[in-house]
């Protein structure tokens, strides 16, 4: 889809369809990962994930200003082309710039937009990997408090990251000029952590959902 597509208009009764479909549609990926994984296909299965984030990134976009627009009160829920500063105004322009966001004048419709919509879904997504993770923990002997978050932060760290730079390189054959050769996918895909991510994903759906 085009990012620069200029304005969406949806009316707020269709909302709640629209997050269902997102929702029902990250699900499906997920689904379909766990099939890849079963055929050693690990770099879609990796990409299916991503696209599944996706999809959760536009729910949450649909929950959060269909609940603005209710309060304003307004009948529809207006997308538009803006800077990703101006949309994300909770996001320090730093933070925006290591997530990937390479030129923050350029202006995107953030429902169309990668992303924007990684960077949704980013906050749902860390709290059902950090859920999985203290449950992971649960019955194991740790000494002290500060041992269990030490090791769960070393956990939080292995986890699968997610880039529109990621999303490329497993879904799509490149040309890399500078290295004289086509590339497709990437080598040494972890399946299990892919599994974990897929448990993440399906979590956060839960959690939109509910």
């Amino acid at each position: 889809m085009n990012s620069g597509k200029s304005i969406l208009n949806i009316p707020l009764d269709r909302i709640d369809e629209g997050i269902d479909l997102c929702l029902e549609n990250a699900s499906q990926f997920c689904s379909d990962a766990d099939v890849l994984i079963g055929q050693k296909s690990c770099e879609h299965a990796l990409g299916f994930c991503i696209l599944a984030t996706e999809e959760l990134g536009k729910a949450i976009m649909l929950k959060v200003q269909s609940a603005y627009a209710r309060k304003r009160p307004e009948e529809t829920v207006i997308f538009e082309r803006a800077k990703p500063e101006d949309y994300f105004k909770a996001t320090k322009r730093e933070d925006l710039k290591k997530f990937g966001f390479k030129n923050l004048e350029r202006k995107i419709n953030p429902f169309y937009d990668h992303l924007s919509k990684l960077l949704c879904a980013k906050n749902m997504l860390s709290l059902a990997t950090h859920e999985r993770i203290m449950l992971s923990l649960e019955g194991k002997w740790f000494q002290t408090i500060d041992e269990i978050m030490d090791k769960a932060k070393e956990l939080r760290k292995q986890a699968q990251e997610v880039s529109t730079d990621l999303r490329e390189q497993v879904l799509y054959v490149d040309y890399n000029q500078r290295q004289g050769k086509w590339s497709k996918g990437i080598i040494q895909i972890d399946s299990a952590k892919v599994k974990e991510f897929i448990s993440d994903v399906q979590k956060a759906v839960r959690l939109i959902a509910s």
